[in-house]
């Protein structure tokens, strides 16, 4: 009896090791979002003094005004937040490059309405919510004082 019990604790129940697609789905998400951080390459007092900029940085097209300027060559903090604010204008501009572009050619015209295939148009707004999600990252880890990269396009370094 002893024995048989020692080999019922050893069993290991599948169905309490299973996790499921729920808890997948959200270790996915965190791991995805996961970046690297370089707040330790920024002072305290630059963060706070250039907070505000750092996350207008995150408007598609408002990062034009800090480069045009030059003022994002007054920090370390602003040059940072404004590459991604650059890179994440590019994927803006992409997105909307590629949408027209599926549009064109996915498109049947007539004479009374222009029709788009309902997977384009998902695909269209699936690549503009991409964006839009990316900026608010972007602007969320400003507001909590981080530095992080944007996921998978925070990479690309376009201001020297």
């Amino acid at each position: 009896m002893q024995e048989n019990n020692n080999n019922e604790n050893n069993v290991v129940d599948p169905i309490k090791d299973r996790r499921d697609l729920g808890d997948k789905t959200i270790d996915a998400v965190e791991n995805f979002m996961n970046t690297t951080n370089h707040i330790e390459e920024h002072n305290k007092e630059d963060i706070k003094k250039h907070k505000t900029n750092a996350m207008l940085c995150y408007i598609p097209f408002v990062v034009f005004y800090f480069i045009i300027t030059g003022k994002y060559k007054e920090s370390n903090y602003l040059h940072f937040h404004a590459n991604q604010g650059i890179v994440l204008t590019l994927v803006y501009v992409f997105a909307a490059i590629v949408a027209n572009i599926l549009k064109i050619v996915f498109s049947r015209e007539s004479l009374i309405i222009n029709d788009t295939p309902m997977i384009i148009d998902f695909v269209c707004y699936v690549l503009y919510c991409v964006g839009f999600l990316l900026t608010l990252f972007g602007i969320i880890n400003v507001s909590n004082d981080a530095s992080k990269e944007l996921p998978v396009v925070g990479k690309f370094k376009i201001l020297k």
